[in-house]
């Protein structure tokens, strides 16, 4: 703590220490900004049409590595035709990266950004 009252400040300060890996969502932030100075332009969509993690959390990351040519848990098209199957018009892959994923597999250095 103690970076600040600035917005970004606040921000890192709210983050978990130990679990800087899962991330944080400026979606989320930007969206609870617009509902609040902007309430006219802002609509909320029915939750049941979209998802912010895929199907089946940590799961769908084990299955996805073993059906992605490469071993990521990135989204593949079959996965995102599934996704559009069942119905969703928007689907997340906020779950962040954590030990299931290999993310900090040598093989993978370049392939996430990390």
């Amino acid at each position: 703590g103690g970076g600040g009252e600035a917005w970004p400040w606040r921000i890192l300060d709210a983050l978990e220490p130990t679990k800087l890996y899962m991330g944080f969502s400026e979606y989320a932030s930007y969206a609870s900004w617009v509902k609040v100075h902007h309430p006219d332009n802002f609509a909320l969509k029915p939750a049941r049409d979209w998802t912010r993690h895929p199907p089946g959390g940590r799961l769908a990351v084990v299955l996805q590595r073993l059906l992605h040519p490469q071993g990521l848990c990135c989204p593949t098209p079959p996965l995102l035709d599934l996704l559009r199957w069942l119905g969703y018009t928007y689907a997340g892959f906020e779950i962040g990266h954590n030990a299931l994923c290999g993310y900090q597999d040598p093989r993978h250095a370049l392939s996430y950004g990390v």
